[in-house]
């Protein structure tokens, strides 16, 4: 019988994940969390998704540290030039109004972003910390692109039962099998600040831009199918998960790094 500290019921789970080799391949199939607005859900599509587990996030985020220190005005002003991006300067007035994203936007943005990055590094990100998590341990072993779930400060607000299994990854390919049923949902209006965000992430591709994680509740029977591994190729092959070699190879080399 296997020694962890995820639950009982994850116990089989566990073992699997332990069995597959640092950097491969586990695929997915699962029915997105989506998000709720105006009391209509939006975004739960079913979806097959291939990710390359087994890596420290830690790592993850010293990578994304260092390309965000090095970004000077002249690297953001670039993107702006390039993209001529616009934002709402009150997204939740009805009156709001489009305003231009500017350069001092994009500098408040990577700030806050090298001060999160090193706040993750330091684990002392207190917009993280509340859901306390901790690496999943099998026979003794650490199983890295696995972590359990120990409890929110608010036993209240709990977002799973305790000792659940989180599987993270950096996802390399997605099918959707089914739209969500109420659409993907409405744009949403963006401060200027957050849309600068979401242009140093993609413009700069930060390591952490693919990363996921996902719930694996065992409580909720046929929530999610797993496959790691060969396994887990050889089921996205036959599903028609497109995957980009050069981008499966870039993820790679990320997590070896």
């Amino acid at each position: 019988m296997i020694a962890t500290n995820a639950s009982n019921s994850s116990a089989s789970l566990a073992a699997s994940l332990a069995s597959s080799r640092r950097g491969s391949f586990a695929g997915i199939v699962t029915t997105l969390g989506g998000s709720e607005r105006g009391g209509v859900r939006y975004g739960d599509a079913l979806v097959h998704d291939v990710v390359i587990t087994g890596f420290s996030y830690t790592k993850l985020k010293q990578r994304d540290l260092k390309i965000l220190s090095g970004l000077t005005d002249q690297d953001l002003q670039a993107v702006l030039a390039a993209k001529s991006p616009t934002a709402w300067d009150r997204p939740r007035a009805k009156n709001a109004q489009q305003v231009p994203v500017t350069l001092a936007d994009m500098k408040a943005a990577l700030a806050e972003m090298i001060d999160s990055a090193q706040k993750s590094i330091a684990g002392t990100n207190t917009a993280t910390t509340d859901d306390v998590y901790e690496p999943l341990v099998v026979d003794g072993e650490l199983v890295q692109g696995a972590r359990v779930y120990t409890g929110h400060a608010d036993p209240t607000k709990d977002a799973a039962p305790k000792g659940t299994i989180y599987l993270q990854g950096l996802r390399v390919g997605r099918k959707v099998l089914a739209q969500p049923q109420n659409g993907w949902g409405p744009d949403t209006k963006s401060e200027a600040k957050t849309v600068a965000k979401g242009l140093i992430t993609s413009e700069f591709k930060l390591p952490s831009r693919r990363y996921v994680s996902y719930k694996m509740e065992t409580a909720n029977a046929g929530a999610w199918v797993l496959a790691v591994g060969g396994g887990a190729a050889v089921a996205a092959d036959q599903a028609g998960v497109t995957l980009d070699p050069n981008l499966v190879e870039d993820v790679r080399e990320a997590l070896l790094a």
